[in-house]
C-alpha cells in the first residue's frame, strides 16, 4: 500500500486535473490511514455512548491528506456514483477527526432517502423492469438498514451488552432469511455473516459458556464459506420472489479483509475463542 500511495501521488502531481487518479489516491490514503493508525474511540462513565477519539484520529496524516484530495475532487466533473462514495467517506472521516460541523453540512446537502435513485427507479418503470428495480431497492435498503442497526447497537454501551441488541440482530437475520427464502443470498451472505457475528459477541459477553454463541459463530462461518463459493463465478442471479429479476456480476462481490476472522475473534471471550480454535472446521479462522 505504501508503494501504491507513492505511485498515485506521483501520478496526481503529473496529472492534477485528472479526477480518477485523485479518487484512487483518496481511496488508497483512506486504507493506508486505517492500516497504519486505525481509528480509536472510548467510553465515559457518565455516558452510555461510544465517542470518537478525535484527538488521536486527527493526527492521522493519511486521513488529513485524504480530506484534501477528496475536497478537491468534489469540485471536479465526476460521476454521481463517485460523488456518492466520496461524500460518504468524507462524512465518516470528518466525524472521526472531530470536524463534525463539516460532516453535518455535507450530509445535509445530500438527497433524502425518499428521493434516492433506488427509490425513484421503480417509479420510472413498469412491469418486469419495475420488478427488477424494486428488487434492487430491497437489497440496497436491507444493506443500509443492517448498517444502521449494527452501528446503533454498537454505539450504545448498554445495548451492546444486552439481550435486546442480540435480539435485534437475530430478528433482522430472520427477515433476511424470509426475503431470500430460497437460500440464494448473494451479497447478503456477508450481511448475515455480520449479523450472526454480532449476535455471537453479545451472547458470549452475557455467557461465555453459551451454546447459542457458538452456534451463531458457526452460522456466520457457514455464510462466509457460501459467499466465497459464489464470488467470481459469473453473473449471479437471485431467485427468491421479491428479488428474482435481479442479477449482479459476482466478480464485483468484495472479498473479506485478510484479517476478518482475527478482528472478529478478538471481541470474543477466551473461553469461546478456545472452543472455536479446538474445532477443526474453523482452522482457517486462525
Amino acid at each position: 500500500m505504501t508503494e501504491c500511495v507513492e505511485m498515485l501521488r506521483a501520478a496526481a502531481n503529473e496529472f492534477p486535473s485528472e479526477p480518477q487518479i485523485l479518487i484512487r489516491l483518496g481511496y488508497a490514503l483512506s486504507q493506508q490511514g486505517w492500516k497504519k493508525y486505525g481509528a480509536r474511540s472510548y467510553t465515559k462513565e457518565d455516558s452510555d455512548y461510544v465517542h470518537d477519539d478525535t484527538g488521536y484520529n486527527c493526527d492521522n496524516i493519511y486521513w488529513q491528506e485524504e480530506i484534501k484530495v477528496f475536497e478537491k475532487v468534489l469540485s471536479m466533473d465526476i460521476s454521481a456514483d463517485d460523488r456518492d462514495v466520496i461524500n460518504m467517506m468524507l462524512v465518516i472521516v470528518y466525524t472521526q477527526m472531530g470536524y463534525s460541523d463539516k460532516a453535518k453540512v455535507l450530509a445535509k446537502k445530500q438527497n433524502s432517502i425518499i428521493a434516492c435513485r433506488e427509490m425513484l427507479l421503480p417509479k420510472a418503470a413498469e412491469a418486469e423492469e419495475r420488478d427488477r428495480y424494486q428488487g434492487e431497492a430491497i437489497i440496497a435498503l436491507l444493506t443500509e438498514l443492517k448498517n444502521v442497526i449494527i452501528n446503533s447497537v454498537n454505539n450504545n454501551v448498554s445495548m451492546a451488552r444486552n439481550p435486546i441488541g442480540e435480539t435485534l440482530f437475530l430478528e433482522l437475520a430472520r427477515f433476511y432469511e424470509a426475503v431470500f427464502s430460497d437460500g440464494r443470498y448473494g451479497i447478503a451472505h456477508t450481511h448475515l455473516r455480520e449479523l450472526y457475528i454480532e449476535a455471537a459477541i453479545i451472547e458470549a459477553r452475557l455467557d461465555a459458556d453459551s451454546e447459542k454463541a457458538f452456534e451463531y459463530f458457526r452460522k456466520a462461518f457457514e455464510h462466509n464459506k457460501a459467499y466465497e463459493s459464489i464470488r467470481c463465478g459469473g453473473e449471479y442471479k437471485y431467485t427468491a420472489p421479491l428479488v428474482s429479476k435481479v442479477t449482479f456480476p459476482s466478480e464485483n462481490f468484495p472479498s473479506a479483509p485478510d484479517d476478518f476472522w482475527k478482528t472478529c475473534l478478538k471481541f470474543l471471550p477466551d473461553k469461546l475463542k478456545n472452543r472455536i480454535k479446538s474445532d477443526p472446521q474453523f482452522t482457517e479462522c486462525f
